[in-house]
């Protein structure tokens, strides 16, 4: 008899340890704080899609942090994913790519260049270029421009309005956390050139590869029957 009972609770100490150890192997998420997009209360555009893996499962929890506090976050792998995030990230900080599995898109993000109209050419001098953020202006050769740092786009979005700055460096989505932006954008009468497209997604440790390939899955279905539309609404730039 004795032996039987400790056979039973022997199969269920291996039982419940499989259980928890599928529960833990679960990954976590840390998510940049994005005006518009994340907060640190767990709403925004972003979050309807951290929060929808987290409902089915995907994804065991998620919190928001401070752009450069996240990235710490991950790297100290105190957190199994990122987004949004791209192997851009990886570049960035000289990491081994190899250690992370593929990012899986969420939506799409776009660098355009702004020329005002009639704008005056002095060859003689590089042209003036204003961006929000030198760490965001991709495909651009920065040699040939004299860069302006404008911190935001409230106030780059004043001086393009106005033909005050010749050049204007904008990405989407991040010019959408500024409601004027689509009124002065859609008066613009200048040349936009798209200069880069990439990808905001979710990314994380190689060791995770099969939650990845699941949160991937589940972002292509919400992206075919536009959940995915749904949940970012006015910052959904594509694919």
């Amino acid at each position: 008899m004795n032996h039987i009972i400790f056979r039973r609770f022997f199969y269920f100490v291996v039982i419940a340890l499989l259980s928890f150890r599928a529960v833990a192997e679960t990954p976590n998420l840390v998510a940049l704080e994005l005006p518009g997009l994340t907060d640190n209360k767990q709403q925004g555009a972003y979050a309807n899609v951290y929060n929808a893996l987290q409902q089915e499962g995907l994804i065991k929890s998620w919190k928001a942090a401070p752009v450069r506090r996240a990235h710490q976050f991950f790297f100290q792998k105190k957190a199994a994913c990122i987004a949004p995030a791209s192997l851009d990230l990886l570049k960035e900080y000289g990491k081994d790519v190899a250690l992370f599995a593929p990012a899986q898109p969420f939506n799409a993000m776009k660098g355009y260049l702004f020329e005002a109209p009639n704008r005056r050419k002095n060859p003689a001098e590089l042209p003036l270029l204003g961006v929000v953020g030198l760490g965001f202006l991709h495909g651009v050769d920065q040699t040939k421009y004299r860069l302006i740092d404008l911190k935001s786009y409230s106030n780059l979005l004043d001086l393009l309005g106005k033909s005050r700055l010749p050049l204007a460096y904008i990405n989407y989505p991040d010019v959408n956390y500024f409601p004027q932006s689509k009124e002065i954008i859609a008066d613009f009468k200048g040349t936009i050139t798209l200069k880069w497209a990439g990808i905001d997604g979710v990314l994380c440790w190689k060791e995770y590869a099969e939650d990845v390939a699941k949160i991937g899955t589940a972002l292509n279905r919400y992206r075919k029957d536009q959940t995915l539309r749904d949940m970012l609404g006015e910052y959904f730039v594509g694919d």
